[in-house]
């Protein structure tokens, strides 16, 4: 996997730097704004509050977005533990010398899953996990 700076940056270094940049970019609007021209106070209030609804507008959509990545990333994590419950549960119509099999399988499967999700950022650490993952389901 390729490594992107992106990812090995911490998240308040890119939110400082992201509220620096709107901070100074709204500085220099308003400033190329002024030197642009002179226009009467109707115009610039209506102007004002068009740009001020385009940017709520914008931002709505943002975060519109962002929460349903977290709801459709939540659901997945909840349908994934529901179905390696009903996995194991199932494995219970095994006899005993089966079950205890299926159940240490399981109980491997289950610790690489979740060293995937804690895996953060670390693209060598979710790969790891993720093949370990998939050798022990075709193991199952």
């Amino acid at each position: 996997m390729a490594v992107n700076t992106l990812n090995q940056t911490e998240a308040w270094v890119i939110t400082l730097l992201l509220f620096t940049l709107m901070l100074v970019s709204s500085f220099a609007g308003k400033l190329v704004g002024n030197y642009i021209g002179k226009k009467s106070p109707d115009e610039k209030t209506a102007e004002t509050s068009a740009l001020t609804a385009l940017l709520f507008f914008l931002l709505a959509f943002t975060f519109g977005m962002s929460g349903d990545r977290y709801d459709s990333r939540r659901k997945i994590v909840i349908e994934e533990a529901n179905n390696i419950g009903t996995a194991i549960l199932r494995s219970d119509l095994y006899p005993d010398s089966t079950r205890i099999l299926f159940r240490s399988d399981f109980k491997l499967y289950l610790e690489a899953r979740i060293a995937y999700y804690q895996a953060g950022a670390d693209t060598e650490a979710i790969a790891k996990a993720d093949r370990l993952s998939q050798n022990i389901s075709l193991k199952l």
